[in-house]
């Protein structure tokens, strides 16, 4: 009677479908991010379990404030993009830069802790 019990048991665990978590955002990419001629600048923070662009301004676009992001990590970049789908806003984070094309000509830089 234990085997069939531990028989079905195993059968209803195998047939569950697991959900994938989602990858760890480097607690690092939070805060304050400036180019080296001060022209990008950015504030990632985070709210509740996602990332959010806090404020980003750069010369010539309107600032950009409280942004939710999606995240997707492929091997040694990470990757972020605007959850709206109609802003062309995306961030590539890599060896301790952070890119932004089409807005910033230069990678950006965490400034202080």
């Amino acid at each position: 009677m234990k085997f069939i019990i531990l028989c079905l048991v195993s059968i209803v665990m195998l047939g569950c479908d697991h959900k994938s978590t989602p990858p760890e955002i480097n607690v690092e990419l939070y805060g304050h991010w400036s180019s080296n001629d001060n022209l990008c600048n950015l504030t990632l923070l985070k709210d509740k379990d996602i990332i959010e662009v806090g404020e980003f301004s750069s010369v010539g676009y309107n600032k950009i404030k409280n942004m939710p992001l999606n995240f997707t990590k492929n091997g040694i970049y990470s990757l972020f993009s605007a959850k709206d789908a109609k802003l062309n806003f995306n961030i590539v984070y890599v060896e301790g830069e952070l890119t932004i094309d089409k807005y910033c000509h230069e990678p950006l830089h965490k400034v202080g802790n």
